[in-house]
Formats: structure tokens, C-alpha cells, sequence
């Protein structure tokens, strides 16, 4: 997975019925929205050694006003996004045994930044023929998220009947 949405069904009616009742909703899921993108960004620099460029290729958008409340976090792709932009779904995914080599010099700045010795044409080739398991950052930010929605939902459920008991 690497993206997740967060939406607002029956809006619309809501908004005509409660009026301003949709400011906390919309406020809720903008601290979703960023609580997600925080937590993808630090499971993306799972390691000391990593560099944060995996990080910067996590991205989010708020839907704009007058559209139902929502948002998504996302991995940016292409240029002028970062990077790491470009294997931030590899990374995220993992890759698949007897698929593309990844860069040797790539793999040796990895291996320098995680203190490791040795042959990174090895490794790299290594990791052509078995694969490698995916980091998962996305994933694990969206269970993180899941959690945390049941949380703001609450308070987001308070504070409008707090408002309009």
C-alpha cells in the first residue's frame, strides 16, 4: 500500500442540517491527515544511518474547502519531489526475486550509511536474484492511523456536542 485516504460520507447533508458542525470534522481529519504523514515519515528512517531522502518522498493533501472533508497521504513520484522519490514504492513494497539490479552506487552509500563492509555489487545482485521484503512504512502508518482516527473521532464527537449539545 502506498497511499491512503481518509473521506467524509454524507457531508452534504450534514452541513445543511448542522451548518457549521463540519469545522471539527474538517479539523479532525487535518490532524489525521498530518498524524499520518508524520508517522510514515518516521517509520520511512527506520535506521540512524538513513539519510530522511525515503521521508521526503511522503507527501499529503487536504481535500479544498467546500469539498467533503478528506485528504490522502501519499508517496510522490518523479522529478522535483525528492530523491528517493523513485524507489520510495520499492522501498515500501519490496522487490521481487529475479527483477531489475538495483544501483550499485546506491546500494554502497546504503551500505555506508548502515556501517556495513564488503562488496556492494555482491549485494546488489544479491537482492536482484532473492528479492528483498518491503519497509512497509505506509502500511504500518495507515494501522498507526486507523488507531488514532478512533481517537479524534471522540474528541471530534465532543467537542460538536459540546458546541450543539
Amino acid at each position: 500500500m502506498s497511499q491512503f485516504s481518509v473521506s467524509v460520507r454524507g457531508h452534504k447533508k450534514i452541513a445543511r442540517e448542522l451548518g457549521e458542525v463540519m469545522d471539527p470534522v474538517r479539523d479532525g481529519v487535518k490532524d489525521l491527515i498530518e498524524f499520518m504523514e508524520e508517522e510514515a515519515e518516521g517509520f520511512a528512517k527506520p535506521h540512524p544511518g538513513d539519510t530522511g531522502k525515503l521521508a521526503q518522498a511522503v507527501k499529503s493533501e487536504l481535500a479544498p474547502p467546500g469539498r467533503p472533508p478528506g485528504g490522502k497521504v501519499f508517496l510522490a513520484t518523479g522529478r522535483g519531489s525528492g530523491s528517493a522519490s523513485g524507489l520510495a514504492r520499492t522501498i515500501e513494497e519490496g522487490r521481487r526475486p529475479g527483477g531489475k539490479m538495483p544501483p550499485v552506487r546506491g546500494v554502497k552509500r546504503w551500505m555506508r550509511g548502515h556501517g556495513m563492509r564488503g562488496n556492494p555489487f555482491r549485494l546488489a545482485r544479491a537482492m536482484q536474484q532473492k528479492g528483498t521484503e518491503g519497509v512497509k512504512f505506509m502500511e504500518r502508518a495507515a494501522e498507526k492511523g486507523e488507531k488514532e482516527a478512533r481517537r479524534i473521532l471522540k474528541d471530534v464527537a465532543a467537542e460538536i456536542e459540546r458546541k450543539w449539545g
